[in-house]
């Protein structure tokens, strides 16, 4: 029971004749009977196309695959099951790619489809470029990020501060190192730098490491573009660019009538919350929900994530359910709408709070207050249910280490992103006054 979650149940159970069991919900990642949450160890399943003979892997860039990536092959979703052997992928798309067996290139001998495979190693992929401040306090640091990257060059780098995404630098105090996303669209939006100081003694050189690699998986899921028709990389639209696409985004204020949540005004243009792809909000005040509209004559399945700028942090706010079999009605019905959070839509309400100053992790990492956070609101639609519940990231600002996430062609339609910036009430006064 420990390690079998609402849905992953849904996927063990066995094929029924005309159903589709499917399991939906805000906690349907939770542990049977428990208020826990299954830690994300991603099984992706194996098996065999009939016509060209070629292994498939149902995982592709979305899941962080690249050219190279290495696994091991399992007969169950477990590592207790049989280990049946190794391969590698060669040919990476979106949502599939193809097994490269080792040395003689056959597969093992005994090999039941389909079969599991989970990442044991990375392989091509585009690093976070770092920057280090030249100040002598950070040479220890320097000196650990070399030894690392030499171990994990697809993670990140070094670069210059012109070319850098990521910089460290040693606070004004003197004795703790402070972190910003540069030269990217979040420092555009007045995001300067990650409220959190972390001290620069040897005993805290671990969350810095920590941070980087949180950096560096947020970075990489946040930049993510799906492929177009052609297998090209296409632009990642925002909202405002996709205004003209087959789909629709409404962000509403919303307000609590009884037992339910319903928007403060008629959905109309004006109610929109989101204008030029930017949804400004007031701490504690604003409470959200979405509206995605679908205009093609096709059911899409959407995968909604919200990337926080100050903390790190990934979190899935709705994704589609966990399907059995093959699915014949997806969330998103051809000219049809999907509330998220309100009336009788999936999901939550959306509120965030600005967080106050405070010192956490044994007095090692100090929180500034802040006046403002920067968010991303992802949106991911495809034409097949996903498994993308390995896409979400704890912040690593807690001294807690975080975790590490038919076929019939799987089409990734687009990825939309949208600004979330929220600000403090005091801060609004300061401004206007």
């Amino acid at each position: 029971m420990e390690r079998m979650s609402y849905a992953l149940l849904i996927r063990h159970l066995p094929q029924l004749p005309g159903q589709t069991p499917r399991c939906e919900g805000f906690y349907k990642n939770r542990v049977l009977f428990s208020k826990n949450e299954l830690k994300a160890e991603p099984f992706y399943k194996v098996d065999k196309e009939l016509q060209n003979d070629d292994y498939i892997l149902h995982a592709g860039t979305l899941h962080g695959i690249t050219k190279g990536s290495e696994f091991s092959l399992y007969e169950e979703e477990s590592k207790d099951s049989n280990l049946l052997g190794s391969f590698t992928v060669n040919i990476v798309g979106d949502l599939q790619s193809i097994v490269k067996w080792p040395t003689l290139g056959d597969p093992p001998q005994y090999l039941p489809m389909p079969a599991f495979a989970i990442q044991t190693a990375f392989g091509q992929t585009k690093p976070l470029r770092l920057y280090l401040s030249d100040d002598p306090k950070l040479n220890y640091l320097r000196t650990r990020l070399e030894q690392e990257i030499k171990k994990y060059p697809h993670l990140y780098c070094m670069a210059s501060r012109e070319e850098a995404r990521f910089e460290i630098i040693v606070h004004k105090d003197e004795y703790s190192a402070s972190f910003a996303f540069v030269n990217s669209h979040i420092e555009t939006l007045g995001l300067k730098r990650l409220p959190f100081w972390v001290s620069l003694k040897p005993d805290a050189e671990e969350i810095i490491m920590n941070i980087v690699d949180s950096a560096s998986m947020f970075n990489r899921f946040l930049e993510y573009q799906p492929l177009d028709v052609d297998g090209h990389r296409e632009e990642q639209k925002s909202g405002a660019q996709a205004s003209g696409e087959p789909i629709s985004v409404h962000f509403a204020k919303l307000i609590r009538t009884g037992k339910t949540w319903n928007p403060v005004a008629e959905e109309s243009d004006i109610s929109n919350l989101s204008s030029n792809n930017q949804v400004d909000l007031v701490s504690h005040a604003d409470v959200v929900g979405l509206k995605i509209t679908n205009k093609t004559n096709e059911g899409l399945y959407p995968y909604l994530f919200l990337f926080n700028c100050n903390e790190l942090t990934i979190e899935p706010w709705y994704t589609s359910p966990a399907v059995k079999g093959e699915d014949k009605d997806p969330p998103l019905r051809p000219h049809e709408s999907i509330t998220i959070g309100y009336n009788a839509g999936p999901g939550r309400p959306w509120r965030h709070v600005v967080q106050p100053a405070e010192i956490v992790a044994e007095g090692k990492i100090i929180r500034e207050k802040e006046d403002m956070e920067v968010e991303f609101f992802k949106l991911i639609l495809t034409t097949q249910p996903v498994n993308f519940d390995f896409i979400k990231q704890t912040t690593p600002f807690t001294q807690h280490p975080r975790a590490v996430p038919d076929p019939t062609p799987v089409e990734m339609r687009k990825s939309v992103l949208y600004t979330v910036v929220t600000v403090r009430t005091e801060a609004m006064y300061d401004e206007t006054h």
